[in-house]
C-alpha cells in the first residue's frame, strides 16, 4: 500500500508541469530548452542523477557549495581578534582552507552518532519504538511526548 501512495504522489507532482519532447543526438546529447534553462538557473555546469525507480534523469544546476560560504563569518571572527592588512589576509586564507576538512570531520562525527543511535527492531511498530526512547527537549523547551 505504501508504494501505491508514493506512486500516486509522484503522479500528482507531474500534473501541470511544463514538458517538452526533445531529440537526443547520436552522441547522447540533449539541449535544455531556454525556458527551462532560465527558470532553473543553469550556468555552465549541471548535476545529473539517475532515479532507478522512476527511470528518469534529474538534471539540476551545479551550484558551487550552496550555503557553505563561511567567508563573512571567518572575516568577522578575524577582525574581532584585531587582525588587519596582510595578517588578516593570511589568516583568512588559512581559515578558508580549513573549512572543507572541518565539514568532513563534522559529517564523520554525525555519522558516528547516527550509528550509535538506537535502531528500531523490525517486529516493533514505530509508535512503540518512539515511546521507548527517552524524552528529549525540543528547542522551544517543551518536552516531546
Amino acid at each position: 500500500m505504501e508504494a501505491q501512495g508514493l506512486k500516486e504522489r509522484a503522479l500528482l507532482m507531474e500534473v501541470d508541469k511544463p514538458t517538452k519532447r526533445m531529440k537526443i543526438s547520436p552522441n547522447h546529447q540533449m539541449t535544455i530548452p531556454t525556458e527551462f534553462y532560465e527558470k532553473a538557473g543553469f550556468t555552465d555546469e549541471a548535476i545529473v542523477q539517475f532515479d532507478p525507480i522512476g527511470r528518469r534523469l534529474i538534471v539540476k544546476p551545479a551550484i558551487q557549495n550552496p550555503g557553505f560560504d563561511f567567508s563573512e563569518d571567518i572575516l568577522r571572527d578575524l577582525i574581532k581578534k584585531g587582525l588587519q592588512g596582510e595578517e588578516l589576509l593570511h589568516a583568512f586564507q588559512k581559515a578558508k582552507q580549513e573549512v572543507p576538512n572541518a565539514m568532513k570531520q563534522l559529517l564523520a562525527d554525525e555519522r558516528e552518532m547516527a550509528h550509535k543511535a538506537p535502531q528500531k527492531p523490525e517486529d516493533m511498530s514505530l509508535d512503540d519504538f518512539l515511546d521507548s526512547l527517552p524524552d528529549d527537549e525540543e528547542p522551544s523547551g517543551k518536552n516531546v511526548k
